[in-house]
């Protein structure tokens, strides 16, 4: 099983970024057969999916493009993959503020978010290169 971190922590190492919202992101790449188990306090929202392969994830199958949900009520995640595999995982405390969104923009009101359409508008978002 290979690991990449891209923020946060996995069994004490560290990824290059980090979070001031306390986010863990991390790439897992499983070989069929292998197996891991993945801590996290039952406060914490998971986002687990499944880009391609097949898993057991706390005793259900699931498969290549698939979202795994989860309720909060345990601090363990066991794995197990049938099939080669690469999953998207990460968790964070909720953040608990109310969500305005419209096309791409999520933002915290509608105020903010015709803020960020102007900003896009006027190139603060970055440029494109050709």
């Amino acid at each position: 099983m290979k690991v990449a971190i891209a923020g946060g922590q996995w069994n004490g190492h560290k990824g290059a970024l980090q979070s001031i919202t306390d986010i863990n992101a991390f790439l897992i790449d499983m070989s069929e057969g292998g197996n891991t188990t993945i801590q996290v306090a039952k406060e914490r929202n998971i986002l687990f999916y499944v880009l391609r392969g097949q898993v057991t994830v706390n005793g259900r199958t699931t498969g290549d493009r698939s979202m795994v949900l989860f309720n909060n009520d345990g601090d363990e995640i066991t794995v197990s993959a049938s099939k080669d595999a690469l999953i998207l995982y990460c968790d964070g405390l909720p953040l608990n503020e109310p969500v305005a969104w419209h096309g791409p923009y999520v933002m915290n009101t509608q105020t903010e978010i015709m803020e960020a359409m102007r900003d896009e508008r006027m190139g603060k978002f970055g440029f494109y290169i050709d």
